[in-house]
């Protein structure tokens, strides 16, 4: 009997951006929705984006745009604190754990889904924030996982 898989690509419905800044998520996505005209609101805990290691949630701001068709991710892709279980003498020291491993120099991801989008315009605009910059990431370079999160969230 043959055996048959299902594979599906998200990368033609979605595009990334990586974002370098030292500001707090909070006043990211406020000056996010002042240069790029959106309205970001944060949402509330997301089960897929649990860190069970040190017991919190990356932030998640979304927005729909309904006239254009564009749904707005922005994801932390860092998190500090101390590990739930270890506890020891060194328990006080904190521990970074990330969203996505493989782009540790990136504190947020910004997915923009729909038909089509330009990235540069948006890119150039998130440059004009303060101590911000921003590059564009090829979404199947993402974890598989976090390819589905970003689908669920």
């Amino acid at each position: 009997m043959p055996i048959l898989s299902l594979s599906y690509s998200f990368s033609s419905f979605f595009y990334l951006i990586g974002i370098k800044t030292s500001l707090e998520d909070y006043r990211l996505a406020y000056l996010l929705n002042q240069v790029l005209g959106i309205h970001l609101v944060k949402e509330k805990e997301n089960q897929l984006l649990y860190a069970s290691k040190i017991g919190k949630y990356f932030p998640l701001f979304k927005w729909e745009d309904t006239v254009l068709c564009y749904k707005w991710l922005c994801v932390g892709n860092m998190l500090e604190g101390c590990p739930l279980n270890d506890y020891t003498l060194f328990s006080v020291l904190p521990e970074q754990v990330f969203l996505e491993k493989s782009y540790k120099e990136v504190d947020f991801f910004l997915a923009v889904e729909g038909t089509s989008f330009d990235t540069q315009e948006t890119i150039q605009k998130i440059t004009q924030i303060a101590d911000t910059s921003a590059f564009e990431i090829d979404f199947n370079t993402l974890s598989s996982t976090n390819q589905l999160i970003f689908q669920e969230c």
